[in-house]
Formats: structure tokens, C-alpha cells, sequence
């Protein structure tokens, strides 16, 4: 019985390799990373230790992104406000969509300081932006 159970096992990575050679993507090659500006709606603005996460939302795609921004001001820019629209470039921090630490959080790290982003689904992505320092806009 042991052996049978080994075997089957031992079929069934097989099938499972095999499947996912032959039909795995490559997302990065389908979907390069655009980081234009683009317009980006306020939607949550959620203070975590020395950061902000800040959930955007770009209407024309109905997409929505999560913004790490490291708690700060800049002199002579406007705070953002929930609501408004606002021209960011958006990079992701990880180089691929990732699965968060037991599907709770991702760990992101931005000048020696961890952030914990609570993750909206299994999997995705944090984004940073140099249009924002703390939640001051500049625009560039």
C-alpha cells in the first residue's frame, strides 16, 4: 500500500510538472510594467507605523493599487485628499506579483524601515511613488 501511494504521488508531481511547463506564462512578457503617469483617485488613505498606505484607483482601467509612502513633508506641496484625483508614476516594489506572509500581509522594506501591507486577495503587489512624499503630492 505504501508503495502504491509513493507511486502515485510520485506520478501525479510528474503530471503536475508537465502541465505547468507547457502551460505556464510568463506574465512579465504579457503585462510590462507601464510606469507613465497616469491619474490616480484617492481612495483610503491607512497610517501604519512611520508609513502611510494609501489605496488608489486608476478609473479609466478600474484597477486599484496599493501606494507605500514613507511618513514626511514637502515644503510647499499639498497634502492629497480621499477623492481627489492626482498624475502619479506608480513602480511596484516587488518584481512580480507575490503571495503575501500567509495570505495576511507583504513585507515591504523601504529605508530600513518594514512596512506590513494587508493584502486585499492571494496574491499581488505594493506599489512607491516619487510623486508622493508622506501624503504631500509633487508633481514632477
Amino acid at each position: 500500500m505504501k508503495n502504491k501511494m509513493v507511486y502515485f504521488l510520485a506520478l501525479l508531481s510528474s503530471i503536475m510538472f508537465i502541465c505547468n511547463s507547457a502551460f505556464s506564462t510568463n506574465y512579465n512578457d504579457l503585462y510590462s510594467i507601464d510606469t507613465t503617469a497616469k491619474e490616480y483617485k484617492i481612495l483610503k488613505i491607512e497610517r501604519v507605523k512611520k508609513a502611510y498606505i494609501i489605496k488608489v484607483c486608476n478609473e479609466k482601467d478600474s484597477t486599484w493599487y496599493a501606494v507605500v509612502s514613507l511618513k514626511g513633508k514637502a515644503k510647499k506641496c499639498s497634502k492629497i485628499k480621499v477623492g481627489k484625483s492626482y498624475k502619479m508614476s506608480l513602480t511596484p516594489y516587488f518584481n512580480e506579483d507575490m503571495f503575501p506572509d500567509h495570505a495576511i500581509c507583504f513585507r515591504v522594506i523601504i529605508g530600513g524601515i518594514t512596512i506590513p501591507v494587508k493584502s486585499e486577495g492571494w496574491a499581488g503587489n505594493v506599489y512607491t511613488t516619487p510623486n508622493l512624499k508622506g501624503l504631500y503630492y509633487i508633481s514632477l
